[in-house]
């Protein structure tokens, strides 16, 4: 999310150039601004990563004119620090950009800031619990032609596994 004009860029050229790939492009938001710019070591973090969403929907509406298309994915990493966050920043994805996914999953290994550990299981459990109708959004938008039942148990799959690792 740092460089806005040069990702648009970027992905426009791939798109252009191999018209076979499907592309994804998948953005972090840690937690609300402050937490997120914290986390990051970079103030004004967040707000790029909003204005690069927003430029790359303005490129996707133009790629559709042409009938290409690319992803705009989600996903927050969860710490011991901001796991009161994720949920209220999935709502705040939901009603403040355009992405086709949200997901998140827990930090691994150690951050720069040694505040910032993986969260324990039960609350990272307790988070995937309480953001299923997030999943079910999303599920909608993007996969509606798939049955309702396989996207549960791909959720239950992914989750039940970051459950058991941590």
């Amino acid at each position: 999310g740092s460089l806005p004009d040069v990702a648009c860029g970027a992905i426009e050229r791939i798109i252009e150039d191999l018209p076979k790939v499907r592309l994804s492009v998948m953005f972090s938001l840690e937690g609300r601004e402050k937490t997120h710019d914290a986390i990051h070591g970079r103030r004004g973090a967040f707000k790029s990563v909003l204005l690069a969403i927003k430029e790359l929907n303005a490129l996707r509406l133009k790629l559709l004119a042409k009938q290409k298309f690319f992803s705009l994915r989600m996903n927050t990493v969860v710490t011991s620090q901001n796991v009161r966050e994720v949920l209220p920043v999935m709502e705040f994805v939901k009603k403040n950009t355009w992405v086709d996914a949200h997901y998140f999953s827990p930090m691994r290994g150690e951050g720069r800031d040694v505040r910032y550990q993986p969260p324990d299981a039960e609350s990272f459990y307790r988070i995937f619990k309480r953001a299923r109708p997030y999943f079910e959004f999303y599920h909608y938008k993007e996969y509606r032609r798939r049955m309702r039942q396989n996207h549960s148990k791909w959720l239950s799959r992914r989750y039940s596994l970051w459950v058991r690792i941590l």
